[in-house]
């Protein structure tokens, strides 16, 4: 079995996948679509958009590392 660690941050999304043991054998990471800096000020109509795309990009990333 395996386990994948997030880390969304304002600049880069990073994914670690980790055996039972907690050791890491895969790591990847990619930027963050769209900055996160300032979201507070963006509207729901501006947000939802951006946080789809944020979820693609770690669903992406996640079985690009599940599939090594």
């Amino acid at each position: 079995m395996y386990y994948l660690g997030v880390d969304l941050g304002g600049r880069r999304i990073i994914i670690e996948k980790c055996n039972d043991e907690g050791k890491i054998i895969a790591k990847g990471s990619v930027p963050t679509p769209y900055s996160l800096h300032n979201h507070e000020s963006l509207s729901a109509e501006e947000r939802n958009p951006m946080a789809d795309l944020i979820a693609k990009t770690m669903a992406e990333l996640s079985l690009k590392l599940i599939k090594e």
